[in-house]
């Protein structure tokens, strides 16, 4: 069975891509900056992506795949401990300083007050070299 990740990888809408990949060049722009990374684990697949992004992503995977749990962790750190853990777009345990960074943006993007802005990912190289998009423009959705 793929989990929901691994499905964003192939499925495709209006001849481009559901989820945006960042290119090489912006992963060595993204890594040589002061840019906060987080991985998100949905525990099976693991991507990154930036930390100002967390409440777009929890918001916008749950919307296209259902309820998904999702996990996420420093990237630089070294510590493993979950900063966030969800219950599909809800929080169900989260670190006190992130909540006060995320939780503003997270609850407008639940009760649809705002919408989700577009946001990339970091994947494994070979999922997502084999799915470069063709349209350097996300399609509406």
């Amino acid at each position: 069975m793929r989990s929901y990740l691994s499905n964003f990888f192939f499925i495709t809408k209006k001849g481009g891509m559901i989820i945006n990949f960042y290119n090489r060049d912006e992963i060595k722009e993204l890594l040589d900056s002061d840019t906060r990374l987080v991985y998100a684990d949905d525990g099976v697949d693991e991507v990154i992506i930036r930390y100002e992004d967390i409440p777009d992503f929890i918001v916008d995977v749950n919307d296209k795949f259902g309820s998904k749990n999702l996990k996420f962790t420093d990237y630089v750190s070294g510590n493993f401990e979950p900063i966030i853990t969800t219950f599909g777009m809800f929080l169900n345990k989260c670190d006190p300083e992130v909540r006060k960074d995320i939780i503003d943006r997270l609850v407008k993007l639940q009760t649809e007050e705002i919408e989700v802005k577009d946001y990339k990912i970091i994947a494994q190289e070979s999922q997502a070299q084999s799915q470069e998009p063709q349209n350097p423009h996300r399609p509406a959705f």
